[in-house]
């Protein structure tokens, strides 16, 4: 789909009508405008109802020669709107008169610095190499099956493990971690 965009030539005057009315019975708002431009004369109108109940009409225009000029009426006559009154009831109340506030003064305040913080390096550990361990494995061979060849034929030397003993020279000593204030 194909759009031909259409532009105004810069030298061609601008060119409108415009215009709007209301009327709402709900709220009893009613107004009403209307403008119209051709090249750089401008004169439009508008209407109102005021709050004391008159229409207020202007009538306006602008052009290079004149500037803005606007002319303000008023139609129909300003009625004050009535006001409910009703005259206060005459209250009486007794109050009682207030308490004495007591005050007490606060005791002063004492600050002491925080105790100087100590730290005790961990004690040394200890490590001990593992003693010899040897463990002898006895091998036997199964019993013989028939077969065109032995299964085995050399048995090897018996094996042997040795498990690390850890041994601590002492008990190990801890000490918590130094706290700071701010």
């Amino acid at each position: 789909m194909a759009f031909q965009v259409a532009y105004a030539a810069p030298e061609a005057p601008a060119h409108y009508d415009y215009g709007y009315t209301v009327s709402d019975p709900h709220t009893g708002d009613q107004k009403s405008q209307q403008e119209s431009r051709r090249g750089d004369v401008v004169q439009g109108s508008y209407s109102l109802v005021d709050s004391d109940g008159t229409k207020r009409v202007v009538h306006y225009s602008a052009d290079p020669h004149n500037g803005f000029n606007a002319v303000v009426s008023k139609e129909g006559v300003a009625v004050a709107a009535p006001v409910a009154y009703a005259a206060p009831a005459k209250i009486v109340t007794k109050v009682a008169a207030p308490a004495p506030i007591a005050y007490a003064a606060q005791a002063p305040l004492s600050y002491s610095a925080p105790a100087p913080l100590s730290y005790a390096a961990p004690a040394p550990l200890a490590y001990a190499a593992p003693g010899p361990v040897v463990t002898k494995l006895a091998y036997s061979a199964p019993a013989p099956v028939a077969y065109a060849s032995p299964l085995v034929t050399k048995v090897a030397a018996p094996l042997t493990y040795a498990a690390p003993a850890v041994a601590a020279a002492g008990p190990i000593a801890y000490a918590a971690a130094p706290s700071y204030y701010h």
